[in-house]
């Protein structure tokens, strides 16, 4: 993960130069990999998916140096068209939750503002056009992976099912992979269209001509996308950060984010957000206690209570005391799904 400082200081204030934050990061557990012109590229453990995107940083920087963290502001997008997506979503296990909105009447060829191309630059991430530019924008942003299809090249409803024996599919990369049962597959009433989680399918992608697109905002489980990706050989960031979960809860305001930027750059009008939920399915919230004599057993140091809470509310728990100070009730919020027991 790399990004520039300018980036992260848009989120969270930082008074501290580059080089003395990369130390304070890397004393919180996350690897600084490299240094360089106030760029900073992280080596982020497996469980830690929060810090795939900006947003997860810059909370746990927030809570490292005892700053304040501002979350960006996104605020709902009104439709103005009513067109919309006829969504069936067939395996509800391997996609629990689904958003997909329709903008109509954009201008692909416009030039992508250049402070978006910085930020992708700094994270090795090629410019391809608006419409795709933003999407990695916002997954750097977020952690959270986004698609686009070009309308046009659609037909019929839009189908989140496993793939039928013997269907294949081409690429965006020009790659085609043979597709098996066992292959979640986003299609529409005639094909597949992409690889859910994973990358888009080359017969529906954006081009410069495209005027309409279909917006996707997923949660997919993540045991079925690393089982694909492994199988079929196809990697993306996207899967990346699906692989290792992504919050479930975050699918609606990244639309409205994504929404407002593509509106903002390329113009068009944006239809109403379809949205399907299987709430079983999603994750469940986990409550566990934390025994402040614990603590201090096992890293042989007094903790006071005040300080314990503080830390663990800059980092997104919901804290409540029991037993007097003995036992903290903690809830831990749905972008830390690495955290299941006390230890």
């Amino acid at each position: 993960m790399k990004f520039n400082l300018d980036w992260l200081k848009k989120l969270v204030t930082v008074k501290s130069s580059a080089q003395q934050l990369a130390e304070k990061i890397t004393d919180a557990g996350l690897e600084v990999e490299s240094l360089e012109n106030d760029v900073i590229e992280l080596k982020i453990p497996p469980n830690r998916a929060d810090c795939l995107g900006m947003v997860g940083l810059a909370r746990e920087v927030a809570a490292v140096t005892g700053e304040k963290f501002s979350e960006p502001n996104v605020k709902p997008v009104p439709a103005t068209i009513k067109d919309q997506i006829t969504l069936k979503v067939q395996d509800s296990a391997a996609c629990p939750k689904y958003l997909g909105r329709i903008i109509k009447g954009i201008d692909n060829t416009k030039q992508t503002p250049q402070w978006i191309k910085d930020c992708l630059t700094t994270a090795d991430i090629k410019s391809i056009s608006p419409v795709v530019d933003i999407t990695n924008y916002i997954l750097l942003e977020w952690g959270q992976p986004l698609h686009a299809f070009n309308v046009q090249k659609l037909h019929g409803d839009v189908i989140v099912r496993k793939a039928k024996p013997g269907e294949e599919l081409q690429l965006l990369d020009d790659t085609t992979v043979k597709l098996t049962p066992q292959t979640l597959v986003i299609a529409d009433n005639n094909k597949p269209l992409a690889l859910a989680g994973i990358k888009g399918g080359k017969e529906s992608g954006i081009e410069t001509d495209t005027t309409d697109v279909l917006l996707e905002c997923a949660y997919f489980e993540p045991v079925g996308v690393r089982l694909t990706s492994r199988n079929l050989g196809v990697k993306s960031d996207g899967s990346y950060r699906f692989e290792r979960c992504v919050d479930p809860n975050m699918q609606e305001k990244v639309m409205e984010q994504l929404t407002q930027m593509l509106l903002d750059v390329v113009g068009g009008k944006a239809g109403p957000v379809v949205t399907f939920i299987d709430e079983k399915q999603l994750p469940k919230t986990t409550v566990l206690s934390l025994h402040l004599s614990r603590i201090q057993k096992l890293l042989g140091v007094h903790i006071e209570t005040a300080t314990v809470i503080n830390i663990l509310q800059r980092l997104g728990f919901q804290v409540e005391t029991h037993n007097g100070d003995e036992e903290l009730m903690i809830t831990v919020p749905s972008f830390r799904p690495d955290i299941v027991a006390e230890i």
